[in-house]
């Protein structure tokens, strides 16, 4: 459609703009997103003698936009259970509770979980009593420790938190990386984290190999 795109500023002497626009480059496999911009070039006649033409690549702000679009589709189809979920006790935990993928828990206001899902050991190895027994800031990756404590403090004073990135300390020694919704209610933060490492990573291969 792009040829059809400039023939019509060429017919029509109007300028066109395309948001977004998807355009796949010859040996890559992923479509770039890219602002386009045509604008009709005139002669003192006024006749329309050609094109300027000008594209701006947002491709990392749609994908980050898409990448967000899908985690808070994923917290919104799970809330309403999980919410119900993460305030019982142990005999009581929903299927939901039991089987996620995702890390839930009840944080209390001095930093200690309160509870925890199976996930927890799954993804990290942690149990839930050795993840009860440790601070969240025990846990965390030297150098997020006091942007982490900032957000922790901000929940704590009445503020959602969605999209909150860390990276926590698997019990054999690795990291993960968390994206984190954290919601306070009365002195309690529920807490929702998922694992975005793999997707970190292959964003800074794909960032790599553009730069290449």
């Amino acid at each position: 459609g792009f040829f059809e795109t400039l023939d019509s500023v060429q017919a029509t002497g109007e300028p066109i703009s395309l948001k977004a626009a998807p355009i796949r480059f010859a040996g890559e496999a992923r479509d770039r997103f890219i602002d386009l911009l045509y604008q009709p070039i005139r002669n003192a006649a006024g006749a329309v003698t050609g094109i300027f033409a000008a594209g701006y690549d947002i491709t990392d702000r749609v994908r980050a936009d898409q990448a967000r679009v899908a985690i808070e589709a994923r917290v919104d189809a799970l809330n309403e259970n999980i919410e119900r979920s993460i305030v019982e006790r142990a005999d009581d935990r929903s299927l939901v509770w039991r089987i996620s993928p995702d890390l839930l828990g009840v944080l209390r206001a001095d930093g200690h979980f309160e509870t925890t899902n199976p996930a927890w050991q799954t993804m990290l190895g942690w149990s839930e009593p050795e993840v009860i027994s440790m601070k969240i800031f025990e846990m965390l990756h030297p150098e997020d420790v006091a942007r982490t404590r900032e957000g922790f403090d901000a929940i704590l004073a009445g503020n959602t938190v969605v999209n909150f990135e860390n990276r926590y300390r698997c019990k054999d020694g690795g990291y993960r990386i968390l994206s984190w919704l954290g919601v306070p209610e009365l002195d309690k933060i529920y807490c929702i984290g998922r694992d975005i490492t793999a997707e970190r990573s292959a964003a800074e291969k794909l960032s790599v190999a553009e730069a290449a």
